[in-house]
């Protein structure tokens, strides 16, 4: 291993600062302790350059793209809302369940999970980073002040299903809310289930409704 020199850029910052320059039998010419995201977001590689001159020129190229990107980002939010089987579908006969309820969106997902409770509804809600890469949108993780991109990229299999919006404080606290919403549910839920059978089956008789 060899350090060959530097490289002076300026990447979400004032002021360039030097980037050392590696070559090793392995990995070529590379470009160490540059963002993450320089790569990740743009796609480019920081190593298997043959020589320090093709490593220089596809730095200024991820350089030049990556602020260009940024210009174009926007931070969202992501969800989606699932339901089991027996909760979407009409029920023909013991396992055989076919066409949506009346009032159940096609955009309700299923549940891929086999062990999933039959009566099961779900909602996923998280910011993003949406950037796009010149040929599709990509999503990155953001830190807890909801304001920066981070170098971890979503994969597809995460963000599957999703509707994204323009993230405001007002629709963040919509979704809170649900999650709120829901909480309180699963404590109604939950007086039922500490009960004992001979209690259960008394407030049972009583007809009293759990939710709602």
């Amino acid at each position: 291993m060899a350090r060959i020199g530097n490289l002076e850029f300026a990447i979400n910052e004032k002021y360039p600062r030097p980037y050392p320059i590696f070559y090793t039998q392995k990995r070529k010419f590379e470009i160490r302790e540059a963002p993450p995201e320089l790569f990740t977001i743009t796609g480019v590689s920081s190593s298997g350059y043959l020589t320090e001159g093709e490593l220089q020129n596809a730095m200024y190229r991820a350089i030049h793209k990556y602020h260009e990107l940024l210009k174009k980002q926007r931070l969202v939010i992501g969800y989606r809302f699932k339901a089991s089987t027996a909760l979407k579908m009409n029920k023909e006969s013991q396992g055989v369940y076919c066409g949506l309820k009346e009032g159940v969106s096609k955009k309700v997902l299923d549940f891929k999970a086999f062990t999933v409770p039959s009566h099961t509804i779900g909602i996923d809600f998280k910011v993003f980073m949406e950037i796009y890469n010149g040929k599709e949108n990509e999503y990155f993780r953001v830190d807890s002040n909801h304001k920066q991109a981070s170098s971890s990229k979503e994969s597809w299999q995460y963000t599957e299903g999703m509707t994204f919006i323009d993230y405001t404080d007002q629709a963040w606290e919509f979704f809170r809310n649900i999650e709120e919403a829901m909480t309180e549910m699963v404590k109604k839920m939950s007086v039922f289930f500490d009960l004992n059978a001979e209690d259960a089956a008394l407030l049972i008789e009583s007809n009293q409704k759990l939710i709602g």
